[in-house]
């Protein structure tokens, strides 16, 4: 043992008064079984530090009940008690600007700055790196260095250090996937381009002669797998030494402009893969992303009790199921914060990133209807009140990029609710902008935001099934294990739950008022009623409502179906030009030529040309002009 059940007592103590008091000083009222579920959760971190506890223990405690306090009242009480230094730990948040707020609330704690170091490599952080960082004994660290490669970080006067706080969940597996239509449009490519061109093809000729290989095989598995009526199977890819895979790397670096799927691919290659024959067919394998060394871990984490994938990982055991004093409790811990005061409202449409896409896409403001919905909510939105609107990072297409924040700015600017300035307003309700806007991404870990009431998600992020596949067979460490698409599908839901219960965790319900969270009103997209019954069991007494929206899609024509059937008339004349070996022609050409589009308005031509697109993949927009996708493909995706 590191020290003394009298000693842990003391430290245990000493940490639950510095947080009792941590809370009350930020507007907390800690009600009698937070106040014992924060009890357990310090007695836990002193039970690992002195050895009597081992093993990595997820904490389903809700946000602004005092999870980071925890950790922060802990790693002062070590250095008020003098035993920072026999006793050495790691606190790991969601990013830079988190590990710096947790620095500063230690310094105005009083831990000497000598026994804190802060371990990171970014140049515009509040505070540099510290000097030897993982010479301290409280290191603070980002979760992205909880890898393999950083492991020696880990280490205290060369031995692991007795624990580490993880502030959110804890994913030990990650995915690496490459889909089966992408790959073979990327191997089409790249042995288009090596036919084109002669130093292409001295440079790039073996490696796409190895993509060829690998997408006949994978085609070749694919069949095989539907001839047999079943969906998974393992294999290994056609095999290049690793001198050769690193000299496809460095290509594909080089020459290929870090193709993310000829990547994927090389660093599947030396090791066996599973290919699955879901609706996303391709070949899918996982990386352990925590070392096993890692043995003693704190996970904090509010969505654990609705976060299946997490829940799926038997390396993490539920403090809820078997620790004395978490059972203790005598309740749920989710059950601890109640959302009695808080109104989600749900418009039933397509919440993920593409169909979001299809409505930012739009080239004229009053067809984005999404936009027009969310300024609708600003508008009736009291003035003194503040506003947080999460939207998609940008999408990067081949006609070029699609940046949400941009264009959601420009359409509140041109509404004139407020004026929006780099993701903030110039208004102002109180000493807060009035509206802000911040990315999927960098929805977690953070209280910037803890003064906002309302909280508007622009869709929200939906994981991939076959990326989900990847860390449930890492979690068993066997490829073969089977996986249904139902069962991907709802882990899918799930994320989506995990992803909208942090976003709501954002904004001021994170302060809890004897047990009850400040009100806040929400608003959602998700097509069906399935996230309400994810979310229910960590969002007690929340409301939920129909999101009333004042717009209506923007109707295709004067006639139903017009901008369907010209579209369509457009595809076949392209598919003609090909025949013909035309690979370029104008939009003067198309109203010329396709008689359904003689006639048609200007604004009413534009999306039949937008959809003409959609449907007919092999053609891009350049300028006023189409041209066929082979053409210009090699330069623009490898």
């Amino acid at each position: 043992m590191k020290f003394s059940n009298d000693t842990a007592k003391l430290l245990t103590e000493t940490a639950f008064g510095i947080a009792m008091q941590l809370l009350k000083d930020t507007g907390n009222q800690p009600h009698e079984n937070q106040r014992k579920a924060l009890h357990a959760i310090l007695d836990a971190m002193t039970c690992m530090a002195q050895g009597s506890l081992k093993g990595r223990w997820a904490f389903g405690l809700q946000t602004g009940l005092g999870k980071t306090t925890c950790a922060m009242s802990w790693a002062t009480a070590l250095s008020r008690l003098g035993l920072a230094g026999d006793v050495s730990a790691v606190i790991a948040a969601q990013d830079v600007e988190s590990l710096c707020e947790t620095f500063d609330a230690l310094r105005d704690l009083g831990v000497d700055k000598d026994q804190v170091g802060l371990l990171h490599r970014k140049s515009s952080a509040r505070y540099p790196a510290t000097l030897n960082a993982t010479d301290k004994p409280i290191l603070l660290l980002c979760h992205a260095r909880v890898k393999d490669r950083f492991l020696d970080q880990f280490k205290y006067r060369g031995e692991m250090r007795d624990l580490l706080i993880y502030d959110e969940s804890l994913v030990t597996t990650a995915s690496c996937t490459c889909g089966a239509q992408t790959l073979y449009e990327i191997a089409g490519a790249v042995e288009s381009r090596c036919q084109r061109n002669a130093d292409d093809r001295e440079e790039l000729g073996e490696l796409s002669t190895w993509l060829a290989e690998v997408s006949d095989a994978i085609a070749s598995e694919l069949n095989r797998l539907k001839d047999l009526g079943v969906t998974q199977s393992v294999m290994r890819l056609p095999h290049r030494s690793q001198e050769t895979l690193d000299t496809f790397t460095e290509l594909t670096s080089q020459a290929l402009k870090k193709n993310e799927t000829i990547l994927n691919l090389i660093q599947l290659c030396p090791s066996p893969v599973k290919v699955a024959n879901f609706n996303n067919k391709g070949v899918v394998s996982y990386q352990v992303t925590v070392p096993s060394e890692l043995k003693n871990i704190i996970i904090l984490d509010a969505s654990h009790p609705i976060r299946d994938l997490v829940r799926d990982d038997t390396s993490v055991l539920d403090a809820e199921e078997h620790l004395p004093k978490v059972k203790a409790v005598g309740v749920p811990l989710a059950s601890l914060k109640r959302y009695d005061g808080t109104t989600v409202y749900q418009m039933k449409a397509g919440g993920g990133k593409s169909s979001v896409l299809k409505s930012f896409k739009q080239i004229h403001s009053h067809q984005r209807r999404i936009c027009k919905e969310v300024i609708e909510v600003l508008t009736r939105i009291p003035k003194d009140e503040s506003t947080l609107i999460i939207a998609f990072k940008p999408v990067y297409e081949q006609t070029g990029p699609v940046s949400f924040v941009n264009i959601l700015e420009a359409d509140i600017n041109a509404s004139k609710v407020v004026t929006m300035k780099n993701q903030d307003s110039v208004e102002m309700a109180g000493d807060k902008p009035r509206v802000s806007i911040t990315t999927w991404g960098l929805h977690k870990g953070t209280n910037k935001y803890k003064h906002c009431k309302s909280l508007i998600m622009v869709g929200i992020i939906h994981r991939d099934p076959f990326d989900l596949l990847g860390v449930v067979v890492g979690h068993k460490g066997d490829l073969s294990r089977e996986c249904t698409w139902q069962r991907l599908k709802d882990l899918q839901l799930s994320e989506v739950a995990h992803d909208a219960f942090q976003a709501i965790g954002r904004i001021q319900c994170r302060t809890v008022v004897n047990g009850v969270a400040l009100p806040v009103n929400v608003w959602l997209i998700h097509s069906n009623n399935r996230l309400r019954e994810k979310l229910q069991p960590v969002m007690h007494g929340a409301v939920w409502k129909k999101w009333e929206t004042k717009y209506d899609e923007i109707p295709e024509g004067r006639e139903k179906g017009i901008i369907a059937t010209a579209a369509q008339a457009v595809s076949d004349y392209l598919d003609k030009l090909v025949a013909i070996r035309k690979t370029r022609t104008s939009s003067k050409a198309i109203r010329k030529a396709v008689s359904e589009c003689a006639k048609l308005q200007p604004d009413t031509f534009t999306a039949v040309i937008a959809k003409a697109l959609e449907l007919n993949g092999r053609w891009l927009r350049e300028g006023r002009s189409l041209v066929f996708v082979e053409e210009v493909f090699p330069k623009i995706a490898v």
